[in-house]
């Protein structure tokens, strides 16, 4: 699966200084660094992964690369979570980006009625090294019920964030852990009517660097 994504105020081509604040402008080979106007016809992958079915054992989905992922209605796990949803740095208003994938691996067993979704991914790559990214982890388990297509879930999700405890970057202390248990279920007693509740206790350090409100997890986004 593979989805080439445009996103641009609407403007003409020269018109405005299109933008996010959220994501500051790199120049490169001592070059001027473009602006959003510069920018709002840049072409960026939205999605790019690969699926295997019966993996291993029949029931057993398997796919990887940057996907969608979204847990229930997006309460915890969904696209609010992601560092950057203008890596082209077009947009004046950042919540009405189209970008809502994640760089994981994702499996799913399917146990009719039974669903086991477990998934790791990355919600922002920091520096060059391994232990100071912002990881992602969480498991789901639903049950599909026949009667007003009602269903139930259970999930726990951790969010992990480090950052060098020294200038070598060979020592990693933790700015940010997060624990998330949930549960969430909804029935639709008619055709057009869908009740939906959902309730999560997180526990854990949410960060106590200087730099503590740049990239934090929180159970519904900023």
């Amino acid at each position: 699966e593979i989805q080439f994504l445009n996103q641009r105020d609407v403007d003409p081509p020269a018109g405005g200084a299109q933008g996010s604040p959220l994501v500051a402008q790199t120049a490169i080979g001592g070059s001027t660094a473009p602006d959003g106007t510069n920018n709002q016809f840049d072409v960026i992958i939205n999605l790019a992964n690969i699926t295997i079915k019966e993996f291993y054992y029949a029931p057993l989905t398997v796919k990887m690369g940057r996907q969608n992922i979204q847990f229930g209605e997006g309460f915890v796990v969904g696209s609010s979570q992601l560092a950057n949803p203008d890596p082209s740095n077009t947009l004046s208003a950042d919540e009405f980006t189209l970008v809502t994938s994640f760089d994981a691996v994702r499996g799913t067993l399917d146990l009719d009625p039974w669903t086991v979704d477990a998934f790791a991914a990355k919600l922002e790559e920091e520096a060059i090294n391994v232990g100071d990214d912002n990881n992602i982890f969480g498991v789901n388990v639903s049950h599909a019920f026949n009667a007003y297509a009602a269903e139930m879930d259970g999930y726990f999700v951790v969010s992990r964030d480090g950052s060098p405890a020294n200038g070598l970057g060979d020592i990693f202390i933790k700015t940010e852990e997060l624990f998330v248990l949930g549960t969430r279920g909804s029935v639709r007693p008619w055709e057009r009517l869908k009740l939906a509740g959902e309730v999560a206790y997180e526990w854990g350090d949410e960060g106590g660097s200087t730099n503590s409100a740049a990239g934090e997890f929180t159970p519904n986004g900023r």
